[in-house]
């Protein structure tokens, strides 16, 4: 419950990042745990139990920014009179990546990829737009004239940018058809 409290307070995408993040949060404690018996020990098991699940140190670090929210909403509503300390810093090994498609890789990539599905990549390769970014691109995104595009960002107003156009994307977005969909929706792009 606390957890549903806490992520209808949030923005559909980040309710929808946050939701997947609560799986193992509530396998563990199941839906109807009492959220004051939770104690730094016992949380500090949910992790280890998840690491040793084969979790990576960066997915239970998200799970529990996701149970510390929603310990803090849950603390404002007077539904938790424990202590945040209840959730243990959790140090995550993420590293972004450093390594980049050359030109032949993403020609390559651009030829494997299903015509209707190109624009996208397009978009993503050219502009850095993450993947909800690219999915809610429309032509009022773009300004061939001004050969930019607008990337649609969300959950702060630092996202929302407005990018260059390589003049291999102007290129290609010159040749499609306006009065077409900008981008074909790509349900599976993350298998892809």
């Amino acid at each position: 419950m606390a957890l549903d409290a806490m992520i209808s307070l949030k923005r559909d995408e980040t309710a929808k990042a946050y939701r997947e993040k609560t799986v193992h949060l509530m396998r563990l404690f199941g839906p109807d745990y009492d959220i004051n018996s939770l104690s730094r020990p016992l949380v500090a098991n949910f992790a280890t139990a998840r690491t040793t699940e084969g979790a990576s140190r960066h997915t239970v670090h998200k799970e529990l920014v996701v149970l510390r929210q929603t310990l803090k909403e849950a603390k404002k509503r007077g539904e938790f009179v424990g202590s945040l300390d209840a959730v243990p810093e959790w140090k995550s090994d993420y590293q972004p990546r450093t390594r980049w498609l050359t030109p032949t890789e993403f020609r390559a990539l651009f030829l494997a990829t299903p015509e209707k599905h190109r624009t996208w990549l397009m978009l993503q390769a050219n502009t850095s737009a993450n993947l909800s970014e690219v999915a809610r691109m429309t032509w009022d995104h773009v300004d061939l004239a001004r050969g930019v595009v607008t990337v649609p960002g969300t959950k702060r107003t630092s996202r929302y940018r407005t990018v260059p156009m390589s003049a291999e994307l102007r290129t290609w977005l010159a040749g499609r058809d306006p009065k077409q969909p900008l981008v074909t929706q790509w349900g599976d792009v993350k298998h892809a």
